[in-house]
């Protein structure tokens, strides 16, 4: 009996020394589309990947940035609230895609339409315990190329940029 409640206390600790140890980022993450003649404003969902690496492991979050379908639109801003377990430093990559509202479009099977995209922005506030001041932290992701072309489907990776 002694060893069963033991074995619950010890099971116990450890359970909440694990569930302390973790911590969660929030992020208001914002996609601009950019102002490129090459493409029409289509309905569809943001998807967005973070890929991020810390001192044990590297590890993929997945989101889905407007959970129901929008207007995806020339030079407009689409922001989200997302809750991590990455922080800013650790994020080394996110992978932004894109999927229409209805892909079954026989027009569309020929030829996929595009949408372009500018650098992507994780903003973080949040209090500081020891100044007692509100904290805004930013960080910039950016293509290869700006402004990248994803097409319906496809995506592109972002990395950080100043």
């Amino acid at each position: 009996m002694i060893s069963r409640i033991f074995l619950c206390f010890v099971l116990t600790l450890i359970v909440c020394v694990a569930v302390e140890a973790v911590q969660v980022y929030n992020y208001n993450v914002t996609v601009k589309t950019a102002d490129s003649p090459n493409f029409s404003s289509h309905k569809g969902k943001l998807k967005l990947a973070v890929f991020s690496i810390d001192q044990y492991a590297k590890s993929r979050e997945d989101y889905v940035l407007t959970p129901y379908n929008v207007k995806l639109a020339k030079s407009h801003f689409y922001t989200a609230s997302i809750a991590s377990f990455a922080s800013l430093k650790n994020m080394t990559s996110v992978y932004l895609r894109w999927t229409l509202a209805s892909p079954y479009n026989p027009y569309y099977l020929m030829k996929k339409p595009s949408i372009y995209f500018e650098p992507i922005i994780f903003n973080s506030t949040y209090i500081d315990p020891k100044t007692h001041m509100l904290v805004t932290k930013s960080r910039k992701f950016c293509p290869l190329t700006t402004p990248v072309q994803i097409k319906h489907g496809n995506g592109s990776s972002f990395y950080p940029c100043v």
